[in-house]
């Protein structure tokens, strides 16, 4: 597959479509809902799209065609920014029967609908907010800026590494096989000038679809030189910056001493959660790298970050029904049954949905995964013969 340089071609060899607004097309014009067509309810349930895993492929392979100045470039990220969209802001919901005992030892099913996490949505950035939150609380709040002092030292750096120089590289190369073992191969060089090391990194795009990557590393054995220049607090030496730079070897860096460890904690989550100014996401950077399969962040050594943290806090372990209350039958299990698209038509879509308050909705709901299962089952007999 090739990308033409006047227009670019959004099929694939076995025709499959990529462009955003074909797409849109051709799901409203498959009725996948459960429901008679003459019978309206507020609410829709749907397959999951399954053209998700081709799409994925066709879009690796057209970025691998596509450097800095190709003219195709910007028309290729809008569209993988549209498709990554629209999957993001279909709400796909996780399906669960719970089984317990009833009286005389009946068995009695409850079905519910869970919101599913996707990279960006608001489950996802629910949950990962919550798995900083406690980060954040283990750096104190310091800051230097308050003395009157212009020099003075620090054992944290905010790095940022970008790309330069490399204009024939394709974007996805960049993604997909550089930034990882680039950043493994510059954290490496770190440590063995300058000791033990803890990172938390995170990786973000430009506009031009090309990464950088965010990283706030706390030394263990060096402490760093630093002055307050044009209202930042930077290394006190240049020819340090340049050694280190000459370690990343790959393009520019900025590196910015922390004088308040909380506030740069506070900086990186923004990253982190892909967020810009005004708490407007990240797009891009969000798509990119759901596209690549990249994680969010990433925390190396965080025994270093703890080690002057004595925890004190003991818990009970109770197992819980997907209400969260706590379980007292004997006899008790949750089991995944399938993932389908719900839409309401009258309210936003709720994190958690009850399905035996609601009949129509439940027997949609089973109806849709159960023609799934069969479609699955049938796939499977057909193989084995």
């Amino acid at each position: 597959m090739g990308i033409d340089s006047e227009h670019t071609v959004f099929l694939s060899q076995n025709g499959f479509n990529l462009c955003p607004e074909e797409r849109r097309r051709e799901k409203g014009s498959q009725n996948f809902s459960s429901q008679p067509s003459n019978f309206k309810e507020p609410f829709s349930v749907s397959e999951p799209d399954s053209y998700l895993i081709p799409a994925r492929k066709e879009f690796i392979a057209q970025l691998y065609q596509i450097n800095r100045s190709s003219p195709a470039k910007n028309e290729v990220l809008d569209n993988l920014l549209e498709y990554y969209l629209d999957w993001r802001n279909t709400k796909t919901y996780l399906v669960f029967r719970e089984e317990l005992v009833g009286p005389k030892l009946s068995i009695i099913e409850h079905y519910r609908a869970v919101l599913a996490s996707k990279r960006g949505n608001e489950v996802y950035q629910w949950r990962l907010k919550n798995r900083i939150r406690d980060l954040k609380n283990l750096f104190p709040s310091v800051d230097l800026t308050n003395s009157a002092h212009s020099l003075s030292r620090s054992k944290i750096l905010y790095i940022t590494l970008t790309y330069k120089g490399h204009d024939q590289m394709p974007i996805g190369e960049s993604w997909d096989s550089r930034i990882s073992k680039d950043f493994h191969r510059f954290t490496a060089r770190l440590r063995r000038k300058y000791g033990r090391i803890a990172i938390i990194r995170c990786f973000s795009a430009h506009k031009d679809g090309y990464p950088h990557i965010h990283m706030l590393i706390l030394f263990e054995d060096t402490e760093w030189r630093i002055k307050y220049y044009h209202e930042a607090w930077r290394l006190q030496y240049y020819s340090t910056k340049k050694k280190i730079q000459k370690m990343w070897g790959c393009g520019n860096i900025d590196i910015e001493a922390v004088t308040d460890p909380k506030k740069g904690v506070n900086h990186i989550s923004r990253y982190i959660l892909g967020e810009q100014k005004n708490n407007v996401l990240d797009d891009l950077s969000l798509a990119l790298s759901w596209l690549f399969r990249k994680r969010s962040f990433s925390i190396s050594d965080p025994d270093l970050i703890r080690q002057c943290i004595i925890e004190t806090t003991r818990s009970i372990k109770i197992q819980v029904d997907l209400n969260l209350d706590p379980i007292l039958s004997q006899f008790y299990q949750i089991r995944l049954i399938g993932i389908v698209n719900i839409a309401y038509l009258d309210r936003p879509p709720p994190f958690s949905i009850n399905l035996n308050k609601s009949e129509r909705l439940k027997s949609s709901v089973l109806s849709v995964v159960n023609r799934i299962v069969d479609r699955r089952f049938e796939y499977l007999k057909w193989c084995k013969k």
